[in-house]
């Protein structure tokens, strides 16, 4: 949850002009960029070396170096802008080899098959909204599989050699048939290594606990994608709108290509705010995918951003969450992490309020299930693995008790 609304940008009470110019370059188009914003705001900026490095280090230097050197190449310094050049270039030929991996994986391990699937984010993102692949930069793969096609595409990645990732900081990969079965059993995802050394993600849900995403309506309204003439499905658009406002939102918008994405979706032809609007009621996120539209408004207004009641909204919200983020790497988002709400909101006013018990027992009841943090630290045998369940209603009966009769310390801790 956001405890302060405008975040102090090293150690200042306003943002200054680089944060500001940072989050109004991170679009996908020129058509609705404005000139004159650009340029002032380019000519306040003193350090030029930390705009390239925090538009680097958060993925939007491409859009970023595009829309300078159209709009304010007499402005930024030529080193400037061919330092950006640079390492868009590096950025674009990891998303040509990205790209690359996909079709691969879709012609051996998903093609072959007669599995329900959807690709989400990245590459699919691109393609689906127009965009070059080369400017949305991404780490990895992701794919959404049904629950009764997981065991099967993961089998047969593993016999086209593909790896299962146990740990991705080191790599360590699964090197056991039990370690194997536990992650296609139970894993909410489930992390492959492909031959050339690229990771992609396949999931069996897109919610971590509470929310409940229709998969059955996501597989039956998927939209058909080409990558470099390889067929392949992803979300339908208002589908996957509603899927990055939840995603972008409960990493508090650390990235600003997630940015670009939201404008990207919001010039596609085939995008509709009243079927995103449906689609949001419906799985009770409404507040939040609204705030979305506010924060996109927001973005270029900075000559508000010094105003602190400007951010009492919920799109201001994001737009504070998203500048904190600025200011470090994934430090600053994984303390802010540990405030979500029901294990997937930064704050409970983006669930609906009709929805707020129900999303909180799914979410406890999710907490049942084993995890792979709990496999990993007690490998159990499969027929075991009974143990984790009443492990963990164990600690939910304890954190319960502990909620409804708290102790006398920590009353005093209160």
């Amino acid at each position: 949850m956001i405890t302060d609304n405008l975040p102090p940008i090293n150690g200042e009470t306003t943002v200054d002009s680089t944060s500001k110019l940072l989050l109004v370059t991170a679009k996908s188009s020129q058509v609705q960029l404005n000139t004159d914003l650009v340029r002032k705001l380019a000519s306040d900026v003193r350090d030029w070396q930390k705009f390239v490095d925090i538009a680097s280090a958060k993925f939007s230097i491409p859009f970023a170096q595009q829309h300078l050197k159209k709009l304010a190449s007499d402005i930024v310094p030529d080193t400037v802008l061919q330092s950006m050049s640079s390492i868009s270039q590096s950025y674009g030929l990891a998303s040509l080899k990205l790209a690359a991996a996909q079709i691969e994986f879709h012609k051996n391990c998903i093609a072959p098959l007669d599995v329900e699937y959807v690709y989400l984010k990245g590459i699919a993102l691109s393609t689906q909204t127009g965009g070059k692949i080369t400017d949305r930069f991404s780490r990895d793969i992701d794919i959404l599989v049904g629950e009764r096609d997981v065991k099967q595409v993961i089998d047969r990645a593993v016999s086209q050699g593909y790896r299962i990732i146990l740990e991705a900081d080191p790599i360590e990969v699964v090197q056991c048939k039990r370690d194997r079965d536990f992650y296609t059993n139970y894993a909410d995802v489930v992390t492959l290594l492909s031959p050339d050394e690229v990771m992609i993600e396949v999931h069996r849900k897109l919610t971590k606990l509470s929310l409940n995403f229709d998969k059955k309506a996501m597989f039956a309204n998927s939209d058909r994608i080409s990558v470099s003439g390889t067929e392949m499905r992803t979300l339908s658009v208002p589908m996957h709108f509603v899927y990055v406002c939840y995603h972008h939102a409960r990493h508090f918008w650390s990235k600003l290509h997630w940015l670009a994405d939201i404008d990207a979706f919001l010039r596609s032809e085939k995008f509709s705010r009243n079927e995103v609007i449906v689609i949001a009621s419906k799985l009770g996120i409404e507040p939040m995918v609204r705030a979305t539209f506010d924060f996109h408004e927001k973005i270029d207004q900075t000559n508000r951003w010094d105003d602190p009641a400007f951010f009492d909204t919920h799109g201001g919200q994001y737009l504070s969450a998203c500048l904190k983020n600025l200011r470090g790497g994934m430090e600053i988002e994984e303390e802010m992490r540990k405030h979500l709400t029901l294990g997937d909101f930064m704050s409970s006013w983006q669930v609906s309020k009709t929805r707020h018990k129900e999303l909180w027992v799914r979410s406890w009841l999710h907490r049942v299930k084993p995890t792979v943090t709990q496999y990993r630290s007690r490998r159990y045998p499969f027929y075991f693995t009974w143990l984790y369940y009443a492990e963990n209603v164990i600690n939910l009966a304890k954190n319960a008790w502990r909620l409804a009769f708290p102790t006398r310390r920590e009353h005093v801790k209160k």
